[in-house]
């Protein structure tokens, strides 16, 4: 069985579909930054069809300005 990484500290740059992403974080909180709303939702539509595989401690959201959009929750497991 593959374990992920207890710690992780991330600083990346992710281009794809002409679209960037800036994704930080460490530990099991990552937070994704979006310049534009369209590479935004981009990423979004992306990140929602993994979000399963996001370990069950660790948060990510995604960010474009002042909205903030949670894909996964450590506090709680509302997601479907």
């Amino acid at each position: 069985m593959k374990r992920p990484l207890s710690v992780l500290d991330v600083d990346l740059l992710i281009e794809h579909g002409g679209h960037q992403l800036k994704l930080s974080g460490s530990g099991m909180r990552f937070v994704a930054e979006s310049p534009t709303i369209l590479a935004l939702f981009h990423f979004l539509r992306i990140a929602w069809a993994s979000r399963k595989r996001i370990p069950r401690a660790a948060s990510f959201q995604v960010e474009w300005r002042r909205l903030r959009i949670p894909v996964k929750s450590a506090k709680r497991d509302w997601l479907p």
